[in-house]
């Protein structure tokens, strides 16, 4: 209305009168609020921007982890290019990550400024130790699992001569072996029966060395039994 009233009657108006006067009062008000609205709208602005960067939801607070190296990531396929990195789910670290975002959000679904302090504290303390425990325990089943590698590798190039080497070491004859193989007293053995009693013996043959030589006392048996004579004739040195 004032822009109407500018255009189409303020050729009409003389300078200095009343009319003139009034129109000048009323468009330096207009001039005011419209300045006062953009303040207001620049102060809320200002208000959310700033709300924005306080606040941040989980997937913001992996990425911050990601970025300090906290959280790992991980390439998907040949090429390491950067839309084939994504964030390495299985990771001991990403559950820690997790865990700390559950005790610093409480239960809301966006961490502010304080809450994330309290998320990095958590990291930084329990999930550190959390974490540490976990290698002590994962190191510990890797020794295990070499170790049983370890047992189940072939070592020995001849594992039946290496077998009678050990036997004839704590025996004086074939015999006194097969005796000692016959858990059931019935002059026969069987694989198993060897196998149990050659562990007691606690011999430095690995259980695949064994098994080779075992192969070669029992290649002429069909049900798995070998009889007196037949182990004596595969076993004498």
């Amino acid at each position: 209305v004032i822009k109407r009233i500018h255009h189409h009657r303020v050729g009409r108006l003389t300078p200095g009168s009343p009319q003139r006067m009034a129109l000048t009062q009323l468009e330096g008000v207009h001039e005011d609020e419209q300045a006062h609205k953009k303040h207001a709208r620049a102060h809320h602005s200002v208000q959310v921007l700033l709300s924005s960067q306080y606040e941040m939801n989980f997937h913001a607070f992996i990425e911050i982890l990601k970025v300090v190296h906290i959280v790992p990531i991980k390439t998907l396929g040949i090429f390491e290019e950067e839309h084939a990195v994504t964030t390495d789910f299985s990771s001991e670290e990403y559950g820690v990550a997790l865990e700390a975002f559950k005790v610093g959000s409480k239960g809301m679904t966006t961490l502010q400024f304080p809450t994330f302090k309290l998320a990095l504290h958590y990291i930084l303390t329990s999930g550190l130790r959390l974490l540490e425990h976990r290698k002590v325990v994962l190191d510990e089943e890797l020794v295990s699992v070499r170790r049983t590698l370890s047992h189940l590798a072939l070592v020995s190039k001849d594992p039946i001569a290496d077998l009678k080497d050990c036997l004839s070491s704590r025996f004086d004859t074939v015999y006194q072996t097969f005796v000692f193989f016959d858990m059931q007293g019935d002059w026969k053995v069987t694989k198993a029966e060897v196998r149990t009693m050659i562990k007691r013996l606690n011999f430095p043959l690995t259980t695949t060395d064994v098994e080779e030589a075992l192969k070669d006392v029992f290649i002429s048996s069909v049900d798995g039994e070998i009889n007196a004579p037949e182990i004596c004739k595969r076993l004498k040195w």
